[in-house]
């Protein structure tokens, strides 16, 4: 771990090297003070400077320098003319948002796109470079990308509840992803189309994607630093006629719907997560019914084995969800609400079962202000105090040492966030981020309180390629310690994370 002094001396490179001056003449910054990870990334960045300040120029006005599986689907021109049935035309409302700079163009999330809107990512240059053509009219799409960080904190040793980014002061490898996918055609209307979706993941990010069942041995019984997940592999099939505008099944493992933040970096606002997402689900393994009753309602129906479950494991038990989406006729407001999980809700075998009702609002107010809120209720019974238990060896960057007590009865927490996103320009956005999160047996978190943060956060495209996005935050407890492993009830963090796409 980086001293204090380096650790901001390390930042500090990161963001003059992330493009700030971006001048083709600069020279190249001193990245051997640096850990592997972020040397890495700023010799890359260096590298492409040159190339960035011209892409970026002409690209303010040309969005088709962009990666495919970058650009929204309204200028991508994904659905090819003269397929079976294809109408080159959307059935969906018109996009409420820029993709970029935003992360999505619609208010759903990436897993569950609005049906009758394309949303094949085309090929990258990954794809491009090792197979060319050759998967173009299947839409199969390989892709994916690096996702690297650093956060400086008042904390020494832990930054939780703050996730993903809980080690500090330290550079890390948040995500290597690797994608392999094929979406299928929801916007013709004549026949039956099917796609699946593999994605990879390898980083400190893996213990907040973990399920038991799928490699949990390296997190629950060991609680290593850096871990690999397979946090989405699911086929899927679009039927025209499950619904008036169609329908979507999924099954698989998948990533829980419908979220504001989602667990994967490039589909966030920001760096960080919320207090509350921190300690709700993050995968559900089962099937998805996605129904789009009108243009103004939709359904989603889920049954699955519990959140962060395999359908193979002891603990396993059913679960059903039941969305519902209503959409404005101009799309400027989204909702989604209802029971994200209602099972037996009971702590089983050292594992939580989490019941949930939640709801998300997006809403635009204009071209350049938009924002997204959301809450949500969750229980369970006779629970361990701090969730879910990790045997492995107690880590400073991390729980551990076993099971939690017994918290009789019910236990209740409750989270609250507000994101207020303002575009400047083609290439960037300001966040303001406001979060609570409410513990007050300790269920979630290991200690009872109310948890606040306030979070500015912004997003700069370097390149066609390459999104930096440093933040400042702030977060307090109101009744015991918690932050750096229990010893201080405020934390302040200045973090930046680089996200390479290819």
């Amino acid at each position: 771990m980086l001293q204090r002094s380096s650790g901001i001396h390390a930042l500090a490179i990161v963001i003059a090297a992330c493009g700030l001056q971006v001048a083709a003449s600069a020279s190249a910054p001193d990245v051997t003070s640096l850990g592997p990870a972020l040397t890495v990334a700023v010799k890359q960045i260096t590298a492409q400077r040159a190339v960035a300040t011209s892409a970026v120029t002409k690209a303010a006005d040309d969005t088709s320098l962009l990666p495919k599986s970058l650009q929204t689907p309204a200028t991508s021109n994904q659905v090819q003319a003269g397929q079976p049935g294809s109408d080159p035309s959307s059935r969906w409302w018109p996009h409420p948002l820029n993709s970029p700079p935003f992360p999505l163009a619609d208010w759903i999330s990436e897993s569950q796109q609005p049906l009758g809107e394309s949303w094949d990512v085309g090929d990258g240059p990954l794809q491009k470079s090792l197979l060319g053509t050759q998967w173009d009219k299947q839409r199969i799409r390989l892709y994916g990308w690096l996702d690297f960080g650093y956060t400086e904190s008042t904390s020494k040793h832990n930054n939780f509840p703050l996730s993903y980014n809980t080690i500090p002061n330290s550079p890390v490898l948040d995500q290597e992803v690797i994608r392999i996918e094929r979406t299928p055609d929801t916007v013709q209307t004549a026949h039956d189309d099917w796609g699946f979706r593999v994605t990879q993941v390898f980083g400190i990010d893996y213990r907040f994607l973990a399920g038991d069942g799928y490699f949990f041995d390296q997190l629950q019984k060991h609680n290593n630093k850096m871990g690999y997940d397979l946090p989405e592999f699911y086929v899927e099939k679009y039927f025209p006629k499950l619904a008036p505008l169609g329908g979507l099944v999924q099954v698989g493992r998948y990533i829980s719907p419908a979220d504001v933040e989602c667990q994967l970096a490039p589909q966030n606002y920001l760096y960080s997560h919320t207090l509350m997402y921190t300690v709700d689900p993050y995968t559900y393994t089962g099937a998805n019914i996605q129904q789009q009753w009108s243009k103004n309602w939709s359904t989603m129906f889920g049954i699955d084995g519990g959140n962060d479950k395999s359908l193979w494991e002891k603990d396993t038990s059913l679960n059903f969800e039941f969305l519902v989406g209503w959409h404005s006729n101009d799309n400027k407001d989204d909702v989604w609400i209802g029971p994200d999980q209602i099972g037996n809700g009971h702590f089983s075998f050292g594992h939580d079962s989490e019941q949930i009702f939640s709801a998300t609002w997006g809403h635009k107010f204009n071209e350049s202000w938009h924002m997204q809120t959301e809450f949500y209720d969750m229980w369970s019974y006779d629970a361990e105090m701090g969730g879910t238990e990790i045997d492995g060896p107690s880590q400073t960057f991390a729980s551990g040492g076993g099971p939690g007590p017994i918290i009789p009865g019910m236990s209740h927490a409750y989270g609250y966030t507000t994101y207020l996103m303002h575009q400047t320009d083609k290439w960037s956005y300001w966040t303001f981020r406001t979060d609570w999160l409410g513990d007050p047996e300790g269920w979630r978190t290991g200690v009872p309180n109310n948890m606040y943060s306030l979070t500015l956060g912004y997003c700069h495209w370097l390149s066609p390629t390459t999104t930096f996005r440093p933040e400042l935050r702030y977060e307090w407890a109101d009744k015991n310690d918690i932050y750096d492993n229990g010893t201080r009830k405020t934390q302040l963090t200045l973090a930046a994370d680089i996200i390479f796409h290819f």
